[in-house]
């Protein structure tokens, strides 16, 4: 059985648009409904690098790439990750690249507390992956911008396990008025730095992301940019 994770839920008190679930993949790839806690306790699985870009589109949309060193730890029947996105269609592109892990792809829907996700399986039942692994998934997510309002959920509040370094950026065509970065729990959530290196580009970076805790980049929409910035590539 596998531990379903939310990967991409507000770590504020409102209730506001979450952008995906990550799970760790056991067995035949098969999601349990009620997971084994045993999965996280002594386990020394974890996210050691998490790296993720938002390029905004004119029309609120962004484009967005997370790259993953899942490091399995002892675990020795794990098959890859599962990845939740909400209110997408089966119809939405996602591409998935590994290039040290078996990056087989099976896309469907599914229904998770009366909400429809994309549901996407990385990896091979025939196979287990041990120690660490990449994965690079690319996929379009809407409404990064409501009005004026930019609100990216990077990082979300819910993973099985520590997140060791994160990096986001987020590139928008327009100047990102006030912008800021928010860090924890729903409960409890705080500020944390939020650089703008040029114009419309918001970096992040966190050394640790506890599970649990989540980073949420925001900010104000400003004048539109005569060019854009220029993207990072991935690691």
């Amino acid at each position: 059985a596998a531990d379903p994770a939310v990967t991409s839920a507000s770590v504020q008190t409102r209730t506001r648009r979450a952008v995906g679930w990550l799970a760790l993949a056991g067995g035949g790839l098969v999601v349990g409904a009620a997971a084994a806690a045993g999965v996280i306790a002594g386990d020394t699985q974890r996210v050691t690098n998490y790296w993720a870009r938002a390029e905004v589109a004119s029309d609120g949309s962004a484009a967005v790439t997370e790259v993953i060193d899942w490091d399995f730890g002892n675990q020795f029947d794990k098959h890859g990750i599962f990845r939740f996105i909400p209110r997408l269609p089966e119809t939405t592109p996602v591409t998935v690249d590994s290039p040290d892990a078996p990056d087989q792809v099976e896309i469907g829907t599914e229904i998770r507390n009366g909400e429809s996700y994309l549901f996407v399986k990385i990896g091979d039942p025939a196979t287990t992956v041990t120690g660490t692994h990449r994965y690079r998934i690319d996929y379009p997510l809407p409404g990064v911008v409501h009005g004026t309002v930019l609100d990216w959920e990077a990082v979300g509040d819910q993973w099985p396990v520590d997140i060791e370094n994160a990096e986001v950026h987020l590139l928008a065509p327009f100047e990102v008025v006030d912008p800021r970065c928010i860090i924890g729990t729903r409960a409890d959530p705080r500020d944390c730095d939020v650089q703008q290196d040029e114009s419309g580009h918001l970096v992040v970076q966190v050394d640790k992301v506890p599970k649990g805790q989540g980073v949420s980049v925001e900010g104000g929409v400003g004048a539109p940019l005569a060019t854009p910035p220029a993207a990072p590539q991935p690691p």
